[in-house]
């Protein structure tokens, strides 16, 4: 379980980070594609 924590700990600062570079107007294609595994992520993470 405690695995499972630290992903989820690591998925919620990607999209803090991704989320300010968004906000900055930096955000790449490649960041973009960070924010789409982030939700996969999340998602499996869900069920």
């Amino acid at each position: 379980m405690d695995k499972i924590n630290e992903i989820k700990a690591l998925v919620e600062q990607i999209r803090t980070d991704r989320e300010d570079l968004k906000r900055k107007g930096e955000l790449t294609e490649r960041g973009k594609g960070h924010l789409d595994i982030v939700a996969l992520i999340e998602e499996i993470l869900n069920k």
